[in-house]
């Protein structure tokens, strides 16, 4: 028997242009008062089949019953015609349901057909989901669709993004005050570790060590030096990472935007705020380089969030850090600051950030917001407007008070982590901040869907994917107005971006299935070809996905080859 193949290209990289003192503190805004596992993948039961050269005039089924007939003898394949359709197609049903990735493969193989100018499958299209957590609708404004309606020109668009990807099989580290536990979140964190060496900054008895949970950083006042106030606790990087990845659609809380992705909690900041030496060294370690007395990250990000900042240029350590980090992989968001200034404080001032500014509700900048040169994009921070009412202006305050905030995952307790608060109100909790903070996890949040969807993106190609796809700042807002691009390339889009990522994505060919002897060699040809001003610099791979098992040679080339077995089989 003939051993036959088609290789499915599984993968093709895409090259994208790219625009070319001492602590850190978290950008912490006031504290206030108060998952969806995706669809099961569904076999392909259906083709839709377009043939050249269809005469409208004589297009009937009968034509079609006969035209699949000759294909499906040609191709080996058990197919049965079942209706005619609009735009001179037909509807094919298959022998037997195929996985998706199967189904797609025998799409291919039927395309290449003299007779056939398409074959597309007869996909499965659901409802747009919705999370059915208790606070979404009504308090997470940033994660909806931008809409004239209701005023909410500062939304990510994230419903429609959770369509295509969810941030699944992505690592997101989060270098913050660590991670409280939270019924919540937790099933959505993994070990991480506490950078923390000082014992009166790290506030939970130690130094070092695995432990990442949030002991609390409140203080009293004088504590972090004179005249300086008390503070509560702020649970600032629990805030921080269920804007990432909180569990969603469990019938409680409130969503997070890249809800698949796995949360890796890197403490870095104490009572009083942070150090650049602390922080250097979790950005090595979140991103899997190896830090003198530690052990080894087993669970390396690719997205690293650094809602934190300290005034001045961009720290020597920094400079040495972000690169390394990028060179593995890692993606580098880091906040603008919350100083109303012209300039962005370190690490978001630093080569190779992500910078990212806050926006309110109705897509004006924040009025706390820090804007300037190298600022990348706008994501969601609550506040109220730069631009005055009147004027000529249109950004007004209006509806509900929650606009002025972004909502997450927090704790109850000033001071150390509590699940019940002095009135006995048990958790679990949530509370809003406004700030540069929790505007960049949402950036952070929108790399994971990107790498989910196509994991061997670098961090400039993230980049690009996210500004070149933002949303134009709102006409006769602040930063269409006088900004000058100081307030980045504009509103962060979720669904846009991937969409970017969909429209630059290489057209693939591969060669026409062959009949080769058993036991004899089959060889793979497959040329990518850029569209939409997308680089050349491909990279390819291939997997067998049906049929016995091959070995592939050349498995990461444009060709590839392997031996079919004997006696003979269908290799897809």
């Amino acid at each position: 028997m003939g051993s036959r193949f088609f290789a499915l290209l599984l993968s093709a990289f895409v090259g994208l242009s790219v625009a070319g003192p001492l602590g850190g503190q978290p950008q912490r805004a006031v504290k206030g008062s108060a998952s969806a596992a995706p669809r099961p993948e569904r076999p392909i039961t259906q083709l839709i089949v377009k043939y050249k050269n269809e005469n409208p005039r004589t297009f009937i089924a009968s034509a079609g019953r006969n035209r699949l007939a000759s294909l499906a003898a040609r191709s080996n394949v058990g197919l049965s015609y079942f209706r005619p359709m609009s735009g001179l197609a037909h509807v094919v049903k298959l022998a037997e349901p195929l996985p998706r990735a199967e189904a797609f493969a025998l799409a291919k193989r039927l395309e290449m057909d003299p007779s056939v100018e398409y074959v597309e499958l007869d996909d499965w299209v659901y409802p747009a989901f919705v999370p059915n957590d208790t606070y979404y609708a009504a308090y997470q404004w940033h994660f909806h669709a931008p809409s004239a309606a209701t005023g909410n020109a500062g939304g990510v668009n994230a419903p429609a993004a959770w369509d295509i990807a969810r941030g699944q099989g992505v690592t997101v580290a989060v270098l913050d005050t660590g991670i409280a536990a939270h019924p919540d979140l937790s099933a959505n964190v993994l070990p991480g570790y506490d950078f923390i060496t000082e014992l009166w900054r790290a506030n939970d008895g130690d130094g070092r060590d695995a432990d990442a949970s949030d002991p609390g950083d409140w203080v009293p006042a004088g504590f972090c030096g004179v005249g300086e106030p008390a503070e509560d606790s702020s649970w600032h990087g629990t805030h921080v990472a269920g804007t990432i990845a909180e569990v969603t659609h469990n019938g409680i809380g409130m969503a997070g935007l890249a809800h698949e992705a796995r949360i890796l909690p890197v403490r870095v900041l104490g009572r009083c705020g942070g150090l650049t030496s602390d922080i250097a060294d979790g950005i090595r370690w979140a991103a899997g380089l190896p830090v003198p007395g530690v052990p080894n990250n087993p669970n390396p990000a690719r997205v690293i969030n650094l809602s934190l900042g300290g005034r001045g240029p961009c720290p020597a350590d920094y400079i040495q850090a972000i690169p390394e980090a990028r060179a593995a992989g890692a993606v580098i968001v880091a906040s603008t600051g919350n100083d109303s200034l012209p300039e962005l404080k370190h690490p978001a001032n630093c080569p190779g950030v992500i910078a990212v500014t806050a926006h309110t509700y109705q897509g004006d900048s924040a009025d706390y917001a820090n804007v300037g040169p190298g600022t990348a994009i706008s994501a969601p921070g609550g506040g109220a407007c730069t631009t005055p009412d009147g004027g000529g202006f249109v950004c007004t305050t209006r509806g509900s008070a929650n606009e002025g905030w972004v909502w997450s995952t927090a704790l109850y307790g000033p001071d150390t982590p509590s699940s019940s608060n002095s009135q006995g109100k048990s958790g679990p909790w949530y509370f809003p901040m406004r700030g540069t903070s929790v505007a960049a996890p949402h950036a952070s949040g929108a790399a994971a869907l990107l790498l989910s969807r196509m994991p061997m993106l670098a961090p400039d190609e993230v980049r690009f994917l996210l500004t070149s796809s933002a949303r134009p700042h709102p006409a006769g807002l602040f930063c269409a107005f006088f900004g000058g691009g100081i307030c980045g390339s504009g509103l962060l889009d979720a669904k846009a971006a991937l969409d970017r990522l969909a429209d630059r994505t290489p057209m693939v060919t591969v060669n026409a299935p062959q009949v080769v002897a058993g036991g004899q060699v089959a060889n793979l040809q497959a040329t990518a070809s850029a569209r939409n001003g997308g680089s050349t610099a491909f990279a390819y791979q291939w997997r067998q996905i049906a049929g016995p098992s091959v070995t592939l040679t050349g498995a990461n080339g444009a060709s590839a080859t392997f031996v079919g077995t004997n006696p003979g089989g269908t290799h897809t």
